[in-house]
């Protein structure tokens, strides 16, 4: 802590996220041990690292800042002091504070964890339902110390309109039609996620007829489902991302921890796995004509993986610099005395932040959504008003009607950007409405 201290803020956040993750995967293997009462084999504990460090949908986590990490960390220790709790003949108040403020702190990473906490308490419940009237201080506790906990995130959002929770409501429950096909897609993200040593073990639990899903696994069941399932019944309506199911899938995968080290099958797999993801991957994404080649192999069309190097791509487009560079255009009218330059908006939220993130000097760009609020529509701005601007959106996001803050699109122009034929781009030239 004193060492993180020292540090300049970037940089801690940076180190923090995989001091974190070791935390997670020390948790981790307590929690097999916790749920198979024994000591762990040699080749068990190889397994618990394959899964925890190989594999992309948890290896990623330990290396990105996202607020995964802190969820993945407090429902791992959450699950696994429920998990002890639960063989007690009583339970004690403060071990109810201990809960609480261990679910409260993933609250205040995620809020996905109200399903893995609302799972995880259903299941204590369910087993100990006969003692409730004895161990009513315990459930007091946990409810008390939990909102005590995440009180600062609700305080933020009662002072902030409830920003956060509307924006993370309008991601993942706005309705976008019935569509198999984009739960699919989703589904096979999974997979790719998840990769063959997780998904063998899965597979192989089910054909030995595990009871790892019940007994002492079943409270990793009761966690890790809800949330699961919310997301998959989402994923037929709106968009949902892979990742966004992976805690789940972390605990689930302390079941497939035997499965994994007991097949000579898998072993190898995940030998070749983790080669493939460090050594063949890096090599082939570690330089820009490799990114491009393998953008080629996809004909130009990487679908929602573009995502990624949409922004990256496009601000290294000369043409789509010099029309965004060029402000010939504003002498067209009187520009007020207040603008600073030309502003740069963007109709979402992610669009915002890769194009400040990846254009040259880093613009500040201002987001034009007023149906997905977030942090850019909070932060403090200068006024604008009446001032010239450059619209910047994907084809998919552009809005033909118009946006509510601009008074006048002068000009408007489409480009196809290298490697992504799928994801053309629209840039405008406007004017900020007073």
């Amino acid at each position: 802590l004193l060492v993180f201290s020292w540090l300049d803020g970037p940089i801690q956040g940076r180190l923090l996220v995989p001091f974190l993750h070791l935390l997670s995967t020390l948790l981790f293997g307590a929690l097999v041990v916790r749920l198979t009462r024994r000591v762990l084999t040699n080749l068990e504990s190889r397994a618990i690292l394959l899964i925890t460090q190989l594999v992309p949908a948890f290896s990623l986590g330990g290396v990105m800042l996202m607020p995964d990490v802190g969820l993945i960390l407090f429902s791992t220790l959450a699950v696994w002091i429920v998990a002890a709790l639960s063989r007690r003949a009583s339970l004690k108040a403060w071990s109810g504070v201990l809960v609480g403020v261990t679910l409260g702190l993933a609250g205040l990473s995620k809020y996905h964890a109200a399903l893995i906490g609302g799972g995880l308490l259903a299941w204590l419940f369910w087993n100990r339902q006969e003692s409730f009237d004895e161990e009513r201080p315990f459930w007091g506790c946990v409810l008390f110390f939990g909102l005590l906990t995440i009180a600062p995130v609700i305080i933020w959002n009662y002072e902030n309109q409830w920003v956060s929770i509307r924006f993370q409501g309008a991601r993942g429950v706005a309705g976008g039609g019935f569509d198999v096909a984009r739960s699919l897609r989703t589904l096979v993200g999974e997979a790719v996620f998840l990769g063959p040593l997780v998904l063998g073990g899965i597979y192989r639990l089910w054909k030995l007829r595990s009871l790892a899903w019940r007994g002492s696994g079943a409270v990793i069941v009761w966690a890790a489902l809800p949330m699961l399932v919310v997301l998959k019944l989402f994923s037929f309506t709106t968009q949902t991302l892979p990742h966004w199911s992976m805690p789940s899938f972390w605990l689930l995968s302390a079941l497939v921890v035997p499965a994994v080290a007991s097949s000579r099958t898998l072993r190898w797999s995940g030998r070749l796995f983790g080669f493939t993801v460090c050594v063949v991957l890096p090599l082939l994404l570690s330089s820009a004509q490799s990114r491009r080649a393998v953008l080629r192999w996809t004909g130009d069309r990487p679908g929602g993986l573009g995502e990624l190097t949409l922004w990256d791509t496009a601000s290294r487009d000369k043409t789509l610099l010099e029309f965004i560079n060029d402000h010939a255009w504003t002498s067209e009218r009187q520009v007020p005395h207040h603008c600073d330059g030309v502003a740069i908006l963007a109709p979402r939220w992610f669009t915002v932040a890769q194009i400040a993130a990846t254009f040259p000097a880093h613009p500040h760009v201002r987001n034009l959504d007023p149906d997905h609020l977030s942090y850019y529509h909070f932060r403090r701005d200068p006024d604008a008003s009446g001032c010239p601007a450059i619209i910047i959106a994907e084809k998919s996001h552009w809005r033909e009607e118009g946006f509510p803050t601009v008074e006048n699109i002068v000009t408007t122009r489409e480009w196809e950007i290298d490697g992504h034929r799928d994801r053309p781009v629209i840039v405008a030239r406007a004017w900020i409405g007073n």
